[in-house]
């Protein structure tokens, strides 16, 4: 009788650990597709801020351009006018 009930406890715990290296296995499985996911977002992320540094350089390049033509092309009187619009835009990109 006590033999039987080791056997049958026995037979339990191999069932259990069974169970838990198929959770395992399951676990490595979605912990492998995920660290693969978040390589994949780093690099977007990555891409993403390379592609906001060109862009915010080639803004930088634009007001340059425009504040240099609007002394061009105003008159001193009206550039009175428009500089604190101008310098207040470079204020706010730096």
């Amino acid at each position: 009788m006590l033999r039987k009930k080791l056997a049958q406890r026995l037979q339990e715990a191999e069932e259990a650990i069974e169970a838990v290296n198929a959770k395992c296995s399951s676990l490595e499985k979605t912990k492998q597709r995920l660290q693969g996911e978040v390589e994949d977002l780093m690099a977007d992320v990555e891409r993403a801020n390379a592609q906001a540094a060109c862009l915010d350089k080639k803004q930088r390049c634009f007001d340059k351009v425009t504040k240099t033509f609007c002394w061009l092309i105003v008159p001193d009187s009206h550039n009175k006018l428009l500089l604190p619009t101008i310098n207040s835009k470079d204020a706010t990109s730096t």
